[in-house]
């Protein structure tokens, strides 16, 4: 049996749409993103233990980029609302032995929705 599905961000005649979201709370609001970039036997040589390479440590500026990201998000994510973030943690592992980088966000912010996108 098929079921159908009423996507959110589409109104009845599949235009888009923003969903309004202005009468809820402003409510504490958390969430953590993990995952995991596979690396190449020869990337992975090239860096030290801390992620530095050639031309510096990768891991740092990743980490950055990523805040930057969630700063962003609302410009990068069609339909997403901006909020107000509180705070931003984004965390990158080299895992030598897996040959990956293991990346975590948290993210926190009080407001009227969810911050699943931004982490």
């Amino acid at each position: 049996m098929t079921r159908r599905f009423r996507l959110t961000h589409l109104d009845d005649d599949g235009r888009p749409t923003m969903v309004d979201v202005s009468e809820k709370d402003r409510t504490l609001r958390r969430a953590e993103a993990e995952g995991w970039v596979l690396l190449d036997e020869a990337v992975c040589a090239s860096l030290d233990s801390e992620g530095t390479g050639r031309k510096g440590n990768v891991l740092r500026v990743a980490e950055l980029a990523g805040i930057m990201a969630v700063k962003r998000t609302p410009d990068l994510i069609p339909l997403c609302h901006g909020i107000r973030i509180d705070s931003v943690s984004v965390a990158c592992d080299l895992l030598r032995e897996e040959r990956r980088i293991r990346i975590r966000c948290s993210v926190t912010a009080r407001d009227v929705t969810g911050v699943e996108m931004e982490a």
